[in-house]
């Protein structure tokens, strides 16, 4: 078919009749439209123009095709104007053929330059171009465009507050291109300015080398290309500005996705950096295909990027398996080391996603080298896979509780870990220790002597704080302290103390209601590390954590009465008052007179003098309960432990009512009921769990207080 001629289906005729319509060429921005039904048909302008198949549209679209003369910032000579297709709908059903005009001599291939791009409304999801053979046939050069991949967007992984009506449009960008030379290997096509071919150490070569690495250490782990379209694409271009390389992921689905590696590292003085990046963006190939979501889901700007931290997380990794190299440290991996404080299920947006996924590595790392195999890898992305044919939330944390073997030992090690990155003790020589959240010194230009820091903060799931104390100025005596930390869901503390020329040393675990005595001496500094294991789906319930570092003397269980407050020491009870209303703030009793032996301690609101917290403690000084009060009634936490330790009842009261979760245990640890109080006067909602002599058996109330259904 010649490229001369624009035709359009006219909307009169339905899928029989095209019309030819005159090209509308302007000298600086040719361009035409048309509606193209299902009986397909073509539009062009000049000698450039699109072919619509029979069955391209399932109905009348809108396509238009425009050129422009930029200039862009892309390696190679630019041989035409840069045209853009747009088709008003998320795409087409069947091949689009584009025929750039012609170009004479004998049939062969040349590169085009291609690119395609959705917007959704105003939000646009943009990638940069690839270099692809375009035929030449009978002197006319032709390219074709592939229809969007089989799957559509499923609603569950758009953002919520998305419409689901937004204009949406799929647009490709092409231009013919020269200055390109390519070389090929068993599973890649490369293409690259001949002047990084100038080298005496070969980078083209090299690259391939590389590329063909990553192949074979992703196959030896288990991984398949099933789907992928042989060879893949690796194009080194220039105007990437900081980033070294990246994926396109075609909208035609993930078979054609390619990798564009930045020109600036492909020199001799940064081979390392270059194999370590071809691993990284080859890995992202390789995990797109085992990402259940569609290329169309992967682009969308309003989707939320479900399982990108773990396709993060995975590729920092597998650069130090590229180098093959133990001590091997990611940069974007130390760029990111504050992220510690955002809950590996945080959400938002791809950026912030993205740099989660950078600091996760460390994570990823530590789990997979307590698995002793890369098989952890393997397995974690299988899991992710099977996540596409289940009934469930996708979910990144999930696939890595489930790749771990369990929500138990994954908290564990995820409190274990950031406990070891924050003391710097992990086995990762080259990691430095986390920054601090925060740092309070004792002393201060504005608020002179401070005997005491006071840190409280809500931490979300798999996430953590570290706050340093530093004992910059001890008045004389100060040198005896306690850490003590209040009643806590899933949140755990750990204390640390750093003294010149010994680096950290592990005080130990801060046990709300146990304060935890250490000395210090000038100088020094000690860091509490918070670290939030909870595992409840969807892993996003912050929880309030409390530490405070505080002179010995200062009340170790009522943690709200201000330091320096009077104190009345009578045997072996100790008494706070309000320095100038004189009611009593604080009372703890002890069963010695060095007050390591409790008995109760009572606290009180400072400002009123009602009770707040009752603590008490069996004859083995291990905590008996722990109840929380306003005046007269229960009001928080309401728990008992066994004399042995073990939990016993937990609840939770408002304003005296039996309300929220509720669980109790037996004397050996094993759960005995739990289940959720929807009021105190109606009692029990959704899902009652019970043991029952070793016959463990539920019930469920769908309404507040219904009769329920069980199951046996």
């Amino acid at each position: 078919m010649c490229c001369n001629n624009a035709f359009a289906q006219t909307e009169a005729e339905g899928d029989v009749l095209l019309l030819m319509i005159p090209a509308v060429v302007a000298a600086a921005s040719p361009s035409a439209r048309a509606a193209i039904g299902s009986a397909g048909g073509v539009l062009a302008v000049g000698e450039v123009s699109v072919t619509v198949p029979a069955g391209g549209f399932a109905s009348a679209t809108q396509v238009a095709l425009s050129g422009r003369q930029v200039d862009p910032d892309y390696l190679g000579n630019r041989q035409s104007l840069v045209w853009t297709l747009r088709v008003e709908a998320q795409g087409w059903n069947r091949p689009l053929t584009l025929c750039l005009g012609f170009v004479g001599g004998l049939d062969r291939e040349i590169p085009v330059a291609l690119a395609d791009n959705l917007i959704v409304g105003s939000d646009r999801s943009d990638v940069r171009p690839t270099l692809v053979m375009g035929r030449v046939v009978s002197g006319m050069l032709y390219v074709d465009i592939g229809p969007n991949d089989s799957e559509s967007l499923p609603a569950a992984n758009r953002r919520q507050d998305a419409p689901l009506d937004v204009a949406t449009r799929r647009e490709a960008t092409f231009w013919r291109i020269t200055g390109f030379e390519t070389l090929r290997s068993d599973h890649f096509r490369l293409y690259y300015p001949a002047s990084i071919a100038a080298h005496p150490e070969d980078i083209p070569q090299q690259i391939l080398n590389f590329a063909e690495s990553a192949y074979a250490k992703l196959a030896d782990m288990g991984f398949a290309t099933t789907g992928l379209r042989n060879p893949v694409n690796i194009t080194v271009e220039r105007g990437m500005g900081e980033i070294d390389g990246e994926v396109g992921v075609p909208l035609s689905g993930k078979g054609g996705q390619y990798m564009n590696i930045n020109v600036e590292i492909c020199t001799p003085e940064h081979l390392e950096r270059l194999k370590a990046t071809i691993g990284h963006e080859y890995f992202h190939i390789i995990q797109n295909l085992y990402n259940p979501r569609s290329a169309l889901a992967l682009r969308h700007p309003l989707a939320t990027p479900h399982f990108l931290l773990l396709s993060e997380a995975s590729s920092v990794w597998f650069e130090g398996v590229m180098l093959g190299s133990s001590t091997y440290v990611s940069q974007v991996f130390l760029n990111t080391l504050p992220d510690y404080q955002y809950g590996l299920a945080t959400g938002g947006g791809h950026t912030g996603i993205q740099n989660l996924g950078y600091w996760a590595s460390g994570f990823l790392r530590y789990l997979r080298d307590a698995r002793g195999s890369d098989v952890f890898v393997y397995d974690l992305w299988r899991n992710i896979q099977a996540q596409g044919t289940g009934t469930s939330g996708l979910s990144d944390l999930g696939a890595l509780i489930e790749t771990e073997g369990g929500m138990t030992t994954t908290s564990s090690k995820w409190i274990n870990f950031l406990e070891k990155a924050a003391s710097k003790t992990t086995a990762y020589s080259a990691w430095p220790a986390l920054p601090s959240s925060i740092t309070k010194y004792l002393k201060t230009p504005t608020d002179g002597y401070q005997p005491y820091g006071i840190f409280s903060d809500s931490i979300e799931p798999f996430s953590g704080r570290i706050w340093r104390v530093m004992f910059n100025h001890l008045e004389s005596g100060d040198t005896k302290w306690a850490a003590v930390a209040k009643e806590a869901d899933n949140i755990s503390y750990a204390l640390y103390k750093i003294s010149s020329g010994a680096g950290y040393t592990r005080l130990g675990v801060i046990t709300p209601g146990e304060p935890l005595h250490f000395s210090v001496g000038q100088g020094d500094a000690v860091i509490a590390v918070a670290s939030n294991g909870d595992t409840s789906y969807p892993y996003r319930t912050a929880h309030l954590a409390t530490v405070q570092i505080r002179l010995d003397g200062e009340p170790q269980y009522c943690l709200d009465v201000p330091p320096r407050w009077p104190m009345q020491y009578v045997g072996s009870i100790r008494t706070w008052k309000h320095p100038t209303l004189g009611f009593i703030v604080a009372e703890e009793r002890y069963d010695n007179d060095d007050s390591s032996k409790p008995i109760s301690a009572y606290c009180y609101d400072v400002a009123t003098g009602e009770r707040e917290l009752v603590i008490t403690w069996h004859e083995n000084f291990k905590k008996a309960s722990h109840i929380e009060y306003k005046g007269d009634v229960y009001h928080g936490s309401f728990k008992w432990w066994w004399e042995n330790g073990n939990p016993w009842v937990e609840r939770h009261y408002t304003d005296g009512e039996l309300t929220g979760a509720y669980k109790s245990y037996l004397l050996d640890g094993t759960l005995e009921i739990s289940g959720m109080y929807c009021d105190d006067k109606t009692g029990r909602i959704g899902e009652w769990y019970f043991y029952n002599n070793g016959s463990p058996y539920t019930c469920v109330h769908e309404t507040c207080g219904d009769t329920p259904v069980c199951h046996y």
